[in-house]
């Protein structure tokens, strides 16, 4: 594909309005456009960043056809996370906001505090407290299909100083710092199955420990836990870094078939193939959510 140059995109860069996304990239010959970076392609030097212009068009420049200072710049780009405003609850002196959140990597929210920029009624600042913000399970977000996960920030408010009917009114800003994953990477290996409870079989893979364990169905032998030795093996199981944020999925494959974490013995006659699928550094990346005044829910709570 021909790449265009990046002075030929300065007359569509200044055709089109403004954006908030849209910033000035200049190249190794000191020319500038204002594009949107939108993501990369190939490694090495062959490594291509892909630009969207005023005009929508697409376009891919070789990344080291930027300045040296872009280069570094456009390295250190991270796709946007998407939020859309879900609904608001108020229960007696608590209330929470919901939002989608959705982004390439997307992991989970990070345990750090939840940062409010604005939270008004009016020209009145609504004093809330002790903010907090996860991952819920809320089955009323079914109303709507979810992009990625349900995320609610909480607080505890005087319920004197707002009800049901001023939620609507309201106008929030907030920062939530959300967890989101880099380059997926993927690491492979043969184990021979345990012989019995107590034979664990391990290996160095990259940066993770893993072992092949045998484990009674449903397991109640954790990993690195005793476990009663005269309980028969029912399955093998694949263990590696529990709870840790860089995994995204560990398979083992017996025969032909895949099996997510475990495999039962019948369909085990011999060594299987283990695959750990893994983020290749886990970033917190600060994600602003925002309700403005009159804006309406996506979703409506059953009354």
């Amino acid at each position: 594909m021909k790449r265009p140059a990046l002075a030929s995109l300065l007359l569509l860069a200044s055709l089109y309005p403004s954006h908030a996304a849209f910033e000035k990239w200049t190249n190794k010959d000191g020319k500038t456009a204002e594009m949107e970076i939108s993501g990369f392609s190939g490694s090495g030097t062959d490594t291509l960043v892909h630009f969207k212009t005023r005009a929508a068009k697409e376009i891919s420049l070789a990344l080291s056809d930027l300045s040296t200072a872009d280069q570094a710049r456009a390295r250190k780009w991270r796709p946007r996370f998407e939020t859309r405003y879900l609904k608001s609850d108020l229960d007696d002196s608590n209330i929470s906001f919901s939002f989608d959140v959705a982004a390439p990597g997307f992991i989970g929210a990070a345990e750090t505090p939840v940062e409010v920029k604005r939270f008004i009624l009016g020209a009145s600042t609504i004093v809330a407290t002790d903010w907090s913000g996860g991952i819920s399970q809320d089955p009323f977000a079914r109303e709507v299909p979810l992009k990625s996960s349900n995320l609610v920030i909480r607080a505890k408010i005087d319920p004197a100083k707002l009800d049901e009917r001023s939620i609507d009114k309201t106008d929030l800003q907030a920062t939530l710092y959300m967890q989101q994953g880099g380059t997926p990477k993927e690491l492979t290996a043969t184990f021979d199955l345990p012989t019995g409870m107590s034979d664990r079989k391990f290996q160095e893979l990259g940066p993770f420990r893993v072992a092949l364990i045998g484990r009674p169905k449903p397991s109640d032998s954790p990993f690195g836990k005793p476990v009663d030795a005269g309980k028969k093996i029912e399955e093998y199981a694949v263990v590696v870094a529990e709870d840790d944020p860089r995994i995204i999925s560990q398979t083992i494959v017996a025969g032909d078939k895949d099996y997510t974490d475990s495999v039962e013995v019948a369909k085990a006659n011999g060594p299987v193939k283990v695959i750990i699928k893994y983020w290749s550094e886990v970033r917190e990346v600060p994600v602003t959510l925002t309700k403005k005044p009159g804006q309406k829910p996506l979703i409506t709570a059953p009354k």
